[in-house]
């Protein structure tokens, strides 16, 4: 078997990231690898799991961007909407802010006692029952605030 110096290491380990970007086999990938590069599967599953690492790092550092990106731009969608007066598209948009967000429930803690919270309930009514015709649906959403 040959060590690779570190240029070639980078260089097979972004080939096989490829081809598991691919849909590659990794059993193909196995014997391209062994026949080719002179190197046994024990090596390969490294390089696989490195590029597996690899990818959670690109993924972790472009996550927080990617999404603030995303809250901006629905922001900014809003706002157009409601200069317009398209409440329906306004609204659909505030559900992808508060999806995107993990908003499902609001909960706001009294300041009076702590046993007392506030929920912040959405509802919707079934959109066939209230489809009317264009696409666009008739009381979809009811909002009531309940004390416990």
């Amino acid at each position: 078997m040959n060590k690779a110096d570190k240029q070639e290491t980078t260089r097979r380990l972004m080939q096989i990231a490829e081809w598991m970007l691919d849909g590659e086999s990794v059993s193909r990938i196995i014997q391209y690898s062994s026949t080719n590069w002179n190197i046994g599967e024990r090596q390969v599953y490294n390089y696989i799991e490195k590029a597996r690492k690899r990818w959670d790092e690109i993924c972790n550092k472009q996550f927080e961007s990617n999404l603030s990106w995303h809250l901006l731009t629905r922001e900014r969608l809003y706002q157009k909407c409601i200069k317009k007066e398209d409440y329906s598209n306004a609204r659909q948009i505030l559900d992808s802010i508060a999806d995107l967000q993990g908003l499902k429930e609001i909960r706001i803690k009294s300041e009076h006692t702590e046993k007392q919270e506030y929920h912040l309930i959405i509802e919707r009514a079934d959109q066939e029952d209230n489809n009317n015709g264009n696409g666009r649906y008739k009381n979809q959403d009811k909002v009531k605030s309940l004390a416990r």
